[in-house]
């Protein structure tokens, strides 16, 4: 993806002639400090899952799959100027975000396909409930009603001017979520506007995962592995398009709809390297210190949301530890937990097009294949474990000791090729400034 200068300039001068337009004041650029403690999330939701059982895997495998795509999202947010209301300063948010995919061709990897967005992120409902009169901001609005696809084409086509109003939620019938009394707590407001920036996102690698499912012709043992739980963005799927609507929940994986979730979870995976939330037994076996990986496969029964974590049904969540060797060497890492990676790995993708996955009596069968050859779902779980195994080196280049334990190398690659398409904070204020 290339940025348009005319874009750019289209946007600047939309912007630039809207702060003008309302009397609000330029914001100064600060960089919110990141959490210091790397570790100090990690485990620290336990939730009681059933243990299907353990699969084990040699310390040295031979990747009998293909990662073949590998799928990430990054944000730049930052204040960008604030309104005065009843005395009050309230700050305004803008946020520059992109989601893309590298494919790995012949043991390189190409960049395949990219979006971005550049979305203002503003409490509008709150401020007019408290008395402010101005005008909404120009361009199309990032709401409730989704369509988000064929929104940010239109911003990626023709330059048009996109935001969110974060003083309301983006349910089918949406509630407030910042009251006018609540205006004067600017730290408030700062994260509601993260916390949206964070949901445009998901979306947005469900546009990218949408595009991968239906263009790239996957193969069965090819699969493509997004950075984060995986059923997260799937949450959103009727704000991408109404059309992925269904997608929101596997109750609606009736037999009328089990083709579009075989579309996208007979090959998708999840790749959680922050892993919040941990079964209340079984993972002693993932510290022992073997020739062979004993991979403990746990079922969680519902949904549980987190900010940045959370677990689903129809989903087996695989526990493995990547590169153990090296945690003595991190002094920095107290946590033995914080070298744990989860894969959420759905039915969908160790089961044959003929099973109907999404049946609430559907169990996986994990039988050894050597006692039982039909186990089709023994054999593809552990081909995913001992790809995902394979792919542990080499290490990226990270700064953070908990990246070093946790992070692919292809994603690690996907997400600086995607940072390098981000405007610096000052870039993104300077829109506001215009010529």
């Amino acid at each position: 993806m290339t940025h348009s200068l005319d874009r750019f300039r289209n946007l600047s001068s939309s912007f630039s002639q809207y702060v003008s337009r309302i009397g609000a004041t330029l914001a100064h650029i600060t960089t919110l400090p990141e959490e210091a403690a790397p570790d100090i999330r990690v485990g620290s939701r336990t939730l009681t899952a059933q243990l299907l059982g353990y699969i084990p895997i040699n310390t040295a495998p031979q990747a009998t799959l293909n990662f073949r795509f590998f799928i990430d999202g990054v944000q730049q947010t930052v204040p960008v100027f604030r309104i005065t209301i009843n005395g009050i300063s309230v700050p305004v948010m803008a946020s520059h975000l992109a989601a893309g995919a590298m494919e790995r061709r012949d043991s390189r990897l190409v960049p395949y396909y990219s979006i971005d967005a550049l979305v203002l992120l503003m409490p509008l409902t709150a401020l007019r409930a408290a008395g402010w009169q101005g005008p909404a901001p120009p361009g199309i609005q990032l709401d409730s009603t989704g369509n988000f696809c064929n929104k940010i084409g239109l911003y990626e086509q023709q330059g048009t001017p996109l935001y969110s109003d974060t003083g309301v939620t983006l349910e089918v019938f949406p509630t407030s979520s910042i009251s006018a009394s609540e205006l004067y707590a600017s730290g408030n407001i700062r994260r509601k506007a993260r916390d949206r920036a964070s949901v445009i996102l998901r979306v947005m690698e469900l546009i990218v995962l949408w595009r991968v499912v239906s263009h790239a012709n996957l193969a069965n043992d090819e699969f493509v592995l997004i950075d984060g739980p995986l059923f997260m963005p799937f949450r959103y799927s009727r704000l991408a398009d109404n059309a992925l609507a269904p997608l929101e929940s596997f109750n609606n994986a009736s037999t009328a709809n089990l083709s579009l979730f075989n579309r996208f979870f007979r090959n998708t995976l999840g790749l959680v390297k922050r892993v919040e939330i941990v079964p209340h037994l079984g993972l002693d076996r993932v510290f022992q210190a073997t020739g062979t990986y004993q991979v403990p496969l746990y079922l969680f029964q519902d949904v549980v949301p987190s900010a940045d974590d959370e677990v689903s049904s129809h989903t087996i969540s695989a526990f493995l530890r990547l590169r153990p060797e090296i945690l003595p060497e991190l002094q920095s890492i107290w946590s033995p937990v914080s070298g744990l990676i989860r894969l959420d790995i759905p039915f969908g993708a160790i089961s044959s097009p003929n099973e109907n996955w999404a049946d609430p009596g559907f169990q996986p069968n994990l039988h050894r294949a050597i006692t039982d050859p039909t186990s089709r779902h023994y054999r593809v779980l552990q081909g995913i474990l001992e790809t995902a195994l394979r792919e542990r080196w080499p290490i990226p280049e990270s700064e953070s000791p908990h990246r070093m334990l946790t992070e692919y190398y292809a994603i690690a690659e996907t997400e600086k090729w995607l940072r390098a398409m981000l405007l610096q904070p000052q870039q993104i204020r300077a829109l506001f400034i215009g010529p």
